[in-house]
């Protein structure tokens, strides 16, 4: 098992993963750039696992029910490939 990823570690994960890096890149940043020693299979722990079940949490906080007095718009996008 891996250490968590918590704190200000996190904070600064969640700005790279908005900034685009993979998760080696992440890792190499945090070990070469910042005063944090932590595994590889952590940063793709927390990817992977920890940062979706915050993500279900909130979006269940935030869950709208569909009703009649609430209609849910539906819309499709055309893709040109």
């Amino acid at each position: 098992m891996t250490d968590p990823i918590r704190g200000k570690l996190a904070d600064l994960v969640e700005s790279m993963i908005d900034g685009g890096l993979s998760g080696r890149r992440i890792w190499t940043e945090v070990m070469d750039h910042h005063e944090h020693s932590v595994a590889y299979g952590s940063i793709r722990h927390y990817i992977r696992y920890a940062r979706r079940q915050q993500e279900q949490i909130v979006w269940k906080s935030t869950d709208i029910v569909p009703s009649m007095s609430n209609p849910v718009e539906l819309r499709t996008t055309q893709v040109m490939v």
